[in-house]
């Protein structure tokens, strides 16, 4: 009792020094500590929230979640309260926690804030979020149950503008599934109606983020109208000042530029993403920007720098137990490790992240990882010819992998000595590859054909693509190991 006592008399004490409302708010993370040890829980919530409010307006996640926490804290000890700014607090105490990684803490704080809540609209976005926690957690299928759960509390025929906001916000988060499983057409088709809906709802960000969305998924389809989306939505978010989203759309113009060869361009938009996730305060997602990079300098030949970067990235997201980052982690450390030569962890890694995607239902990248452990059975001297052959007709030649696959059997010819036979495909692919790959295609050629009647010309391809790319070694061919 006494030191409750002491706790409302500095509180009350402090209270009157800040004679302007402007001081009082700025110092509200005090205010409320106080009066909540202080047993004051009415000026406990009031300044908790105030204090919550301007941490996150600060990108402090860690500190407004401590403020919105003490704030709930003392308002489940009062009587009558608003209720739509408790639900609200609750809604950004979810947010704040998700950021920092803490998915049980944000479920709690979703939960706790339907409960609490009345309103559609609302409900709508806190089933979706609930859904967004799932599919972090590597609940993919959860989290489509949800999304669709929630479609059905909306209703038919025209929305009001809180209803179409969050109808666009369900697309989106549609969307991002339909891309993390591969299927980018979808993925284009429903952030298409997203816009369309952010248009008609008037809200600059859900706008931004279905250019984000088509953005994104133009870049995987190849298409040529990529960059208007990208830099459209960057112009947004910069005037919306969210900085967790410009974060998103710099790493995927890295994604475009990693793409289509320009490796330095992407390493530099992977930093500023960067910057722009600690502006944010999103501890979690930094460690997208971690990875991407590792991935790239690892292309670049910098492997050691790059299994660290890449190490760090896995550190972060196991502790988070963030399912989809540890898979790619893995994936891109497989790739890292199979080219310094350490087969076992190599192997060990690739098929962890290859189970893992076919669980998580990321056809895509399970598809990648099933690749890269062939490709390390080629590179380590153990490929199969037959087997290389047998997947390729299981894909079809259409598949976004096959160039690969198709290199990978040349070289496994090459490396059980069918030379001519190696020569033939490796020649057939020259046209079909693109950027490193082609260089890479005929770097093989050219070993096997030193005096071929094109060795100048391709010669000058391969220095002018790894200058262009960054490039500084590339690991062994197999036939020349």
């Amino acid at each position: 009792k006494h030191r409750r006592r002491l706790h409302r008399i500095v509180a009350e004490y402090l209270e009157l020094s800040f004679d302007e409302d402007a001081a009082a708010t700025a110092n509200a993370t005090l205010l409320s500590l106080h009066y909540a040890e202080g047993g004051v829980h009415e000026k406990a919530w009031t300044y908790g929230v105030l204090a919550g409010d301007l941490a996150r307006s600060q990108w402090a996640n860690q500190n407004a979640a401590d403020a919105y926490r003490r704030a709930l804290g003392s308002a489940s000890h009062l009587r009558s309260i608003d209720r739509d700014v408790m639900v609200r607090v609750g809604e950004a105490l979810g947010d704040c926690l998700l950021a920092l990684g803490d998915f049980e803490g944000a479920k709690d704080a979703i939960d706790r804030a339907r409960r609490a809540n009345h309103d559609l609209a609302t409900d709508v976005n806190l089933m979706r979020k609930r859904g967004v926690i799932a599919e972090r957690q590597g609940e993919a299928t959860q989290a489509v149950r949800g999304f669709s759960r929630a479609r059905r509390r909306l209703p038919g025929g025209t929305f009001e503008r809180d209803l179409l906001r969050a109808s666009a916000q369900l697309n989106l988060a549609h969307a991002g599934i339909h891309h993390r499983r591969g299927d980018n057409e979808t993925c284009l088709e429903v952030a298409g109606i997203a816009l369309t809906e952010a248009g008609e709802a008037g809200d600059l960000d859900c706008e931004a983020k279905a250019l984000q969305r088509l953005h994104l998924a133009t870049v995987y389809l190849r298409r040529e109208d990529t960059e208007r989306y990208g830099l459209r939505a960057l112009d947004l978010y910069r005037e919306l000042e969210d900085h967790d989203q410009i974060a998103v759309v710099l790493n995927n113009l890295g994604i475009e530029a990693y793409f289509a060869g320009r490796w330095t361009d992407a390493i530099d938009y992977y930093a500023e993403s960067a910057t722009e996730r600690a502006m944010a305060g999103n501890t979690l997602d930094l460690a997208l920007a971690t990875m991407n990079t590792g991935e790239l300098l690892s292309d670049q030949g910098h492997w050691d720098r790059a299994a660290e970067l890449l190490a760090d990235a896995l550190r972060n997201w196991e502790a988070a137990g963030y399912a989809a980052g540890i898979a790619a982690t893995k994936l891109f450390s497989g790739v890292n490790e199979r080219r310094r030569q350490n087969w076992e962890t190599a192997d060990e890694l690739l098929t962890e992240a290859r189970d893992a995607f076919v669980h998580l239902g990321v056809a895509e990248l399970a598809d990648d990882a099933t690749a890269r452990l062939i490709e390390l059975d080629v590179f380590r001297g153990e490929g199969s010819s037959e087997l290389i052959t047998d997947q390729l007709e299981a894909w079809g030649h259409d598949h976004p992998l096959a160039t690969r696959l198709r290199w990978l059997l040349a070289l496994n010819e090459a490396t059980n000595g069918s030379r001519e036979h190696a020569i033939e495909l490796l020649e057939a692919e020259i046209d079909r590859a693109e950027g490193v790959v082609r260089a890479r295609t005929v770097e093989a050629l050219l070993l096997l054909v030193p005096d071929h009647p094109d060795a100048t010309e391709h010669r000058a391809l391969v220095e002018r693509v790894y200058e262009h790319a960054g490039v500084v070694r590339m690991a062994d061919l197999p036939f020349v190991a």
